[in-house]
């Protein structure tokens, strides 16, 4: 669902005509938040076992996901740079882009696959089944196209005309044609009436298990 954000982020730039330079930064703080928060072991493994001082492992740790962070923003703007018109191939591109410059780290300077999207989806994980047939890199590309046609659906979805239809049924389902007397009170179906137990209909409905007495 994240790369689908990001693939949001990424179309908007498009829509509004900015540089590459803007999809390579969006993307690029896209990677530096999600390393810091998935390889914050580097800074453990400097600071707490290697004995490097605090603020030292700090920054180091800090410049590490910063360098990651450049095959992220290296997708962003091929995306921003390549992007043709209409979802399927914009999702596609994005896809492809996205696995690409995975690959390419876990390759370069003997490669650092970690974090990599497709070793999120394990069971139950609809995606799980990729990976024995198409590798990590296939369920990558599963979920970074899933992602991307998840927010393009949800885009259309929530369009101004569906909005506002949304909205109205939601207010039709809302509002209250025809209330009931104030003589007219919900009873308990275990209620008692006048000494003798009211009879229920048999109904599997919540709203129906309620029986109406006249006060």
């Amino acid at each position: 669902m994240s790369l689908g954000g990001l693939f949001g982020l990424l179309c908007a730039v498009i829509g509004g005509q900015g540089q590459v330079r803007h999809g390579a930064l969006i993307a690029a703080a896209y990677g530096l938040g999600q390393f810091l928060t998935g390889v914050s072991w580097v800074y453990v493994s400097l600071s707490v076992f290697g004995g490097m001082p605090a603020a030292l492992a700090g920054l180091a740790t800090l410049l590490f996901c910063g360098v990651l962070a450049i095959y992220p923003a290296l997708a962003g703007a091929l995306f921003v740079r390549l992007a043709a018109p209409g979802y399927w191939p914009r999702a596609l591109l994005f896809a492809a882009l996205w696995v690409l410059t995975e690959g390419l780290r876990a390759w370069v300077f003997t490669g650092f696959p970690w974090l990599s999207a497709g070793y999120s989806q394990t069971p139950p994980s609809p995606l799980a089944g990729y990976v024995p047939l198409l590798g990590v890199h296939g369920a990558s590309l599963a979920s970074a196209l899933l992602g991307a046609l998840i927010f393009e659906i949800v885009r259309r979805w929530l369009s101004p005309p569906t909005a506002l239809h949304a909205a109205g049924c939601a207010g039709v389902r809302l509002c209250r044609w025809s209330p009931l007397p104030r003589s007219w009170q919900p009873a308990n179906c275990c209620a008692r009436s006048a000494g003798r137990r009211r009879k229920v209909s048999h109904c599997r409905w919540p709203c129906c298990r309620a029986t109406w007495r006249r006060k």
